[in-house]
């Protein structure tokens, strides 16, 4: 991971390279690179727990486009429901509180059940929102509204 931090920071980091994007579709890589960019300004050399971050992205990302709201049609937008901050901040919170009981469990790998966990609980608060303010028609119509919105911010 500090390896990727260093060619993040300057400027060389080829996201193929590391082994991230690998099973995604041609289609899903540049969503997963954006997601990661967002990702790295929490990311700092010194900090173990650095080495979590990308895969927990990934393993969100995954999960959300595979998951029970995604279909033909939205599987390539659901993306836009991941909030890089609102993971982070959880990250911070879960990591300090909730990795260390992992631990405790010696034939157990503490770190991959820490991120898995993670997943669930953020797919978990990303589907119930969606339950309960969306139909399966609606949710469409969301997307796509979250989507020209970003893209009116960037231009902006």
């Amino acid at each position: 991971m500090k390896e990727i931090i260093k060619l993040y920071k300057s400027g060389k980091v080829d996201w193929e390279e590391t082994g991230l994007l690998s099973n995604l579709a041609e289609d899903q890589k540049p969503q997963m690179i954006q997601i990661f960019e967002q990702g790295m300004k929490y990311i700092s050399e010194d900090n173990d727990k650095n080495q979590l971050i990308l895969p927990i992205l990934r393993r969100i990302y995954t999960g959300l486009v595979d998951g029970s709201f995604s279909n033909g049609k939205n599987k390539n937008k659901l993306w836009v429901l991941i909030d890089v901050d609102d993971i982070m901040k959880s990250f911070d919170e879960l990591y300090e509180t909730t990795l260390p009981h992992f631990y405790n469990f010696k034939n157990l790998d503490a770190e991959a059940e820490f991120c898995l966990t993670f997943k669930n609980d953020y797919l978990s608060k990303i589907y119930n929102d969606l339950k309960e303010k969306y139909s399966s028609n609606s949710i469409d119509e969301y997307l796509t509204k979250i989507i020209r919105d970003k893209k009116i911010d960037y231009l902006l």
